[in-house]
């Protein structure tokens, strides 16, 4: 289901951050390879960024009205950001134990299509989806004809199946987490 998250999440901020990780990645030595990651599996070429400080705060900012728009008790897993170039796709997959529930935000990018299911979304720069990932295979069969940066945000339910794996099953990040969502000078 496509959700409303405007106004919660900073798109420019978000894109200006990572666009300038990246680029900074392809001309200078870095932290980030010289290089984008290309994955077969899943069909994409790109940049990956797993738990970065700033996609956290958005991912604690947008808990609680995914968990009322769901009506459900939810706790975070984990959030990544990735930084797509032309021509990347996403294969059939369905997402690990982590992902139970999921929202994929696009920050950047022109019209690209998503199927989860039968069903098929068209995202584009502030739109967000929200699916169950580990039971829903999705794909963007279609490649994208621009750079396009999304984050993922994840949830597992409170005293649910998979509750096991909240915080990625990391003491750092429950602790990280945890402390974020103490201080709310953060978000």
């Amino acid at each position: 289901m496509i959700i409303d998250l405007k106004g919660i999440i900073d798109d420019d901020l978000i894109y200006t951050y990572f666009s300038q990780k990246v680029d900074h990645a392809l001309v200078k030595a870095s932290s980030l390879k010289s290089f984008p990651f290309r994955n077969g599996r899943l069909g994409y070429e790109g940049y990956d960024f797993y738990c970065p400080f700033l996609s956290m705060i958005f991912h604690l900012k947008i808990t609680p009205l995914v968990s009322k728009i769901l009506n459900k008790e939810i706790i975070p897993s984990f959030c990544f950001t990735r930084m797509y170039f032309p021509g990347s796709k996403l294969n059939v997959h369905k997402d690990r134990d982590a992902c139970e529930i999921t929202v994929s935000h696009c920050h950047y990018g022109k019209p690209w299509k998503i199927f989860i299911l039968e069903d098929e979304f068209i995202t584009q720069t502030g739109t967000s989806i929200c699916y169950e990932g580990i039971g829903k295979e999705h794909c963007r069969i279609f490649p994208t004809i621009s750079n396009t940066l999304y984050s993922f945000y994840h949830w597992v339910e409170k005293d649910g199946k998979y509750e096991e794996f909240k915080y990625d099953t990391s003491e750092k990040l429950e602790k990280i987490y945890g402390q974020m969502a103490l201080d709310k000078s953060y978000i």
